[in-house]
């Protein structure tokens, strides 16, 4: 259990390290697949190292009205890969970011998962 609640918390702090990077990010940066994918999820954030083999997933779509594809980056075992991207997201003036964890921990290696949502908004001067 306690093993299990760290993981959840190391998860937790992980995932709004990383909300942070992206909501540093210019709206260009932002809706740009490959500067996410370079530059954001390139590199593991400082307490998600102790997760062992995690999976990250970033989504970024336009916001209120979805559009097909999302922006979708992956890191899995150190590297990360653009699963799909859409350049028209940038035509719009707010995002809804997804960014899901998953990881194995605990005896046995067990499946554990985490996701947070947020929404950011081009600054419009």
């Amino acid at each position: 259990m306690l093993n299990s609640g760290r993981g959840a918390a190391i998860a937790e702090q992980s995932s709004q390290d990383r909300l942070e990077q992206l909501r540093n990010c210019t709206w260009a940066q932002l809706t740009d697949a490959s500067y996410l994918r370079d530059n954001v999820l390139n590199a593991s954030t400082t307490v998600a190292r102790s997760l062992g083999s995690l999976t990250e997933t970033l989504t970024v779509n336009a916001y209120p009205i979805a559009v097909s594809p999302a922006i979708s980056i992956v890191r899995s075992n150190g590297t990360a890969t653009t699963a799909s991207s859409n350049a028209a997201i940038a035509n719009g003036d707010i995002v809804r970011v997804d960014l899901a964890l998953s990881w194995s921990a605990g005896p046995g290696g067990r499946s554990r998962a985490q996701a947070m949502t947020t929404l950011i908004a081009k600054n419009i001067p």
